[in-house]
């Protein structure tokens, strides 16, 4: 087996010519540095397991703050530069900058931890943009390892513990463990890299997923938590480990400190799963994009030349419909032309959305709190929706000329408690069922109902509904609600946006262009409404 080694300065350079040109010659017939370097990241990855190449420890660091990552462009692909990917961004930088800097040599259960986010927010995406981006950061090996398809024909992951994947990785960068029967494979990893003198930075995306295997069909998924376990309390400096994963259930599948729905749902929780315990997994909560932030909305389409204020028309409409959320923002934009993208953005079309009425406690409290929500809001939902008096088309102009955005109030946790402790009242609880209300309202948020913002007290401090457009279903026949949704569908298409067109493509670090948007003032969008929907508002 031929050694894969670190390249050197000079070879990566060699290495990218041939790509540019594999006729070119020789890499002692041109001129050219390292800075000058084209760093390209790949439209999408979509390898479950993957590692790079570092770069020599001589090679100067191209990276050094998240600011030299979002916003960016990198090839073909645009790093957001939402809140909650700033959050990301800081989190892999200060592992991969602490490890490399020998922060965690000579300290147990320092050295890993649990990223946690709400769905949707680019977790995945940072994690797989920074395996490749983390050779220009620090000579730090990064490997990305994703339990999301766990159970897809041929997956390496269903048989094979996570030390056994490290180990196979480690090997295509020309670091051989070897066979020793007297310690486990988890040793030999560490062994090796001491030997070689390498450090080892482990992303785990969709640990969740992992938990909804049964350990006693699948053994191979009880080892792969045995194997964090041991991660997380060595000492050695050479490996860290940030695992991650889709669910607002996560610290309670880490800590095992579940409920029986919690085990109903997660079987390895059952079957096998130890406490990878808190304090050495310890939690990095990450912003979760609210429904109101239009400013999240301004990033994930680009930086128009125009300010802020005069496509707040365009945002808001985006909001209204997909929350905010970075995946359903690119969905909407990338397939705006497609008429059922409505109902992929919208919890109440969608099948995670019936599922939860198959538990009647958690159906009551969704429509309660929805209820509550609208109530708490009244004024603003009567500007926006009137009183049964406006038409579709006047509704889309107020939520285009209304700051929605700025004036919506969320409900408090302790609100919530006064919702459930009235369901008790009028009999349709029981008391006895009160411990569940937090599994509710994360099981919720898992299904896409509602956003949570922030955590006081270990219980959610602020919940937001997923999208406004959910508040808009309730007080809205589910016909007005459509029309509503294919309306604003329409006023978007006439923005002419799509997600990552450019002029030309940057050639170098820190090079930013314009995303080609053609924008609308709110005034504009006015009178294109009045225009296009003024015979429908008559109907």
């Amino acid at each position: 087996m031929t050694e894969i080694r670190p390249i050197t300065e000079v070879e990566y350079i060699d290495q990218y010519c041939r790509r540019l040109d594999p006729v070119y010659g020789s890499i002692n017939n041109i001129s050219i540095s390292v800075e000058s370097i084209e760093i390209n990241l790949p439209r999408r990855n979509i390898k479950e397991i993957f590692s790079e190449n570092v770069l020599a420890d001589n090679i100067p660091s191209r990276i050094t703050h998240v600011a030299d990552i979002v916003g960016k462009r990198f090839g073909c692909e645009r790093i957001f530069n939402t809140k909650s990917h700033r959050e990301i961004y800081s989190v892999l930088l200060g592992h991969l900058t602490n490890l490399h800097d020998g922060k965690y040599e000579g300290k147990q259960g320092v050295c890993c931890s649990t990223l946690v986010g709400a769905k949707g927010i680019g977790k995945t995406a940072c994690f797989k943009h920074f395996t490749i981006l983390a050779k220009f950061v620090r000579p730090v090996i990064l490997l990305y390892v994703s339990f999301n398809n766990i159970l897809s024909d041929g997956s390496r992951l269903c048989t094979n513990s996570l030390a056994r994947i490290i180990v196979e990785e480690l090997a295509r960068q020309g670091i051989y463990v070897t066979e020793d029967k007297n310690i486990t494979t988890c040793e030999r990893i560490i062994e090796a890299l001491i030997c070689e003198n390498r450090k080892l930075l482990v992303l785990v995306d969709e640990l969740d997923q992992l938990y909804k295997l049964d350990g006693n069909i699948f053994p191979a998924a009880r080892s792969t938590i045995h194997d964090l376990v041991y991660f997380g309390n060595q000492p050695s400096g050479k490996l860290s480990v940030l695992v991650c994963g889709s669910t607002a259930l996560m610290e309670n599948l880490i800590t095992t400190n579940s409920t029986d729905q919690i085990r109903d749902e997660y079987p390895l929780l059952k079957s096998g799963a130890i406490n990878l315990n808190s304090t050495k997994y310890r939690t990095k909560r990450v912003y979760s994009t609210l429904p109101t932030d239009l400013k999240a909305i301004e990033s994930i389409i680009g930086y128009p030349e125009k300010k802020f204020e005069e496509n707040v028309a365009l945002y808001r409409l985006v909001a209204y419909i997909t929350g905010c959320s970075a995946r359903n923002v690119e969905r909407l934009l990338n397939d705006v032309d497609d008429s059922t993208i409505i109902g992929s953005t919208s919890p109440e079309n969608s099948q995670s959305g019936a599922n939860t009425q198959t538990n009647n406690n958690i159906a009551l409290l969704r429509k309660e709190i929805l209820k509550s929500l609208v109530a708490k809001n009244n004024n603003l939902m009567r500007q926006i929706f009137g009183t049964s008096t406006f038409t579709t088309a006047e509704i889309v102009k107020n939520l285009v000329l209304i700051n929605w955005e700025s004036q919506f109030i969320p409900l408090t946790f302790p609100e919530v408690e006064q919702i459930w402790f009235k369901l008790e009242r009028k009999k349709k609880v029981q008391s006895s069922q009160r411990g569940d209300l937090c599994y509710y309202i994360l099981y919720l948020t898992d299904r896409c109902w509602f956003t949570i913002n922030g955590i006081r007290d270990s219980r959610p401090e602020f919940i937001y509904p997923f999208s406004f457009s959910s508040l808009g279903a309730e007080v809205m026949t589910s016909c007005d609600t459509d029309n509503l949704l294919k309306l604003i569908v329409e006023s978007v298409q006439k923005f002419d946006v799509r997600v990552g067109e450019t002029v030309s493509s940057p050639q170098f670090l820190g090079c930013v262009t314009p995303i080609v948007i053609t924008t609308l003032v709110a005034a504009a969008v006015v009178a294109l409404l009045v225009d296009m929907f003024g015979a429908l508002s008559k109907d």
